[in-house]
């Protein structure tokens, strides 16, 4: 697997972490040293993260006797020997001495001072620019990074038109508070694509259950990536995933992880329904549900047209969204999951529910053979999604567990500690529940716990095949719920050993 890409927080000094002077614009004693209300605050949330803070910062004519060095440094020491008290350190301070006029390339919102993050080594798509001027947004953009406007709303927006640089800013607010949230949450929310020979698939995780939209864009966030999203996702990638998944070899291509099965190596595009052609397009009789099953049920329903299905999907699940908690607050979670298996889908759906995660499931397989390649490979991607979206697991619960429903009764033990383990005790009477067959449902649940890394313990009982599958979806849900869950400012590694 890859070394994961570093990532950066650049954040502006005057008028973003002290206020600006009014007048002269420049911090040159004591009395002029005030920081910004809820900045040491927020600065201490972001230093749990796994982020490195990077101060950049213009400061005009800087060692000339317009502006002595001296005058700098004192405020400049006062500032930092505060927040080193508050256990806020930068990792790096970027700060150009030149005027406006002079266009040197050191000078945001040109990249000449940034060179150590534009070798490689850093996920810029994953990364931050907090500022209070355009030209920070601006930076930005030219980094390739995410724009964050320390402003009120309109005057930020009409700065950011005025400036053409709207695009690149996924948030304005004038509250330091707001920004912290939106980095940490930001943390926790991922765009994974895999795509095989026999499958496409795509999920979006929101582990904070916030959903995908943005201020600036319909999908800033998860347009961009990950962490993103966790970063090193940008909508049409994925990483290399699980290390021990079922069925799994797979190399890293930069941009997908494409999947080759060792049973179908030798089987062209041509020779497999439901695969690329050769031209490299999906065969959509297929995916439209134009094939005949060899079990003689009709596809319409398995491979189902874009067009027509949300409705089916959302009726199947809508009697879960208000169910027996009460809980409404989570009432889109389940809305855009298409797999083909309508059941699936209301399975799906529960854990989006119950798990009070925001999930969205896109997925095209070769349903015409059978379902086994579209469950496993939605399992990996979905299992990966919140590997990775867990990204450092600071502050998380690690562990959860429970429920009952009905006749039936389903007990889930989960720890992402990142040791894979998985146990299975739960029997099925039917062939098939819904368009699903329960002997998939292990083997669902084994390639997401390799994906997701975790030790996962599952055992039901109950007479009521359908019931039983709800309950161990539902009590999965649960269980992912409790783990994830992260609370307050705390943000410590869930282990004695400091690490996971």
């Amino acid at each position: 697997m890859k070394k994961a890409l570093k990532k950066a927080l650049f954040i502006d000094r005057d008028g973003t972490l002290i206020v600006e002077p009014p007048v002269d614009m420049q911090v040159d004693s004591l009395a002029k040293l005030e920081f910004v209300p809820g900045a040491i605050s927020a600065l201490k949330v972001l230093r749990g993260l796994d982020f490195e803070l990077v101060m950049a910062t213009n400061q005009d004519g800087l060692g000339t006797d317009s502006f002595p060095e001296e005058d700098f440094r004192i405020p400049q020491e006062k500032m930092l020997r505060t927040l080193a008290g508050e256990g806020v350190l930068f990792d790096d301070m970027l700060i150009d001495r030149t005027f406006e006029s002079d266009g040197a390339p050191t000078r945001k919102p040109r990249t000449g001072m940034f060179g150590r993050y534009t070798g490689g080594g850093y996920d810029l798509a994953a990364s931050y620019v907090v500022g209070d001027r355009a030209t920070d947004i601006l930076l930005a953009r030219n980094l390739g990074a995410r724009g964050i406007l320390f402003a009120q709303e309109t005057a930020g927006r009409r700065m950011l038109r005025e400036a053409g640089a709207e695009e690149a800013c996924v948030l304005i607010s004038d509250s330091w508070a707001e920004i912290a949230e939106y980095i940490r949450r930001g943390e926790r929310r991922v765009v994974v694509t895999r795509e095989t020979r026999e499958t496409r698939i795509t999920v979006r995780l929101d582990l904070d259950g916030k959903g995908f939209g943005g201020v600036s864009a319909d999908r800033p966030a998860a347009e961009t990536g990950g962490a993103p999203e966790s970063g090193t996702d940008t909508g049409n990638r994925v990483g290399t995933g699980a290390d021990n998944g079922p069925d799994d070899n797979r190399a890293d291509t930069g941009n997908t992880t494409k999947g080759i099965r060792s049973h179908t190596d030798d089987m062209t595009s041509s020779d497999r329904a439901g695969a690329k052609n050769p031209a490299g397009e999906w065969n959509n009789d297929v995916w439209n549900g134009n094939s005949s099953n060899s079990d003689g049920r009709n596809g319409d329903n398995r491979n189902r047209d874009d067009g027509n299905d949300n409705s089916r999907i959302n009726d199947s699940s809508s009697d879960e969204r208000n169910d027996d908690n009460g809980n409404a607050d989570n009432s889109n979670c389940g809305d855009g999951i298409s797999t083909g298996l309508r059941f699936l889908d209301h399975m799906l759906a529960q854990i989006a529910h119950h798990g009070g995660v925001a999930l969205e499931v896109e997925a095209r397989g070769d349903l015409d053979i059978d379902e086994h390649h579209t469950m496993e490979d939605v399992a990996i991607v979905l299992g990966e999604a919140i590997d990775r979206a867990l990204g450092s697991k600071a502050g998380i619960g690690r562990y959860g567990f429970a429920l009952p429903m009905d006749d039936c009764r389903a007990l889930v033990l989960l720890d992402f500690g990142g040791r894979i383990d998985f146990e299975w005790d739960a029997e099925f009477r039917r062939e098939r529940v819904g368009d699903v067959p329960t002997e998939m449902f292990r083997h669902f649940f084994h390639s997401l716990c390799c994906a997701a890394r975790c030790n996962l313990q599952i055992a039901a009982k109950g007479d009521n095949d359908h019931h039983k599958a709800e309950a161990i979806f539902k009590a999965f849900a649960r269980a992912l719920r409790m783990a994830v869950a992260r609370s307050g400012f705390g943000y410590d590694i869930p282990s004695s050993k400091g690490v996971l």
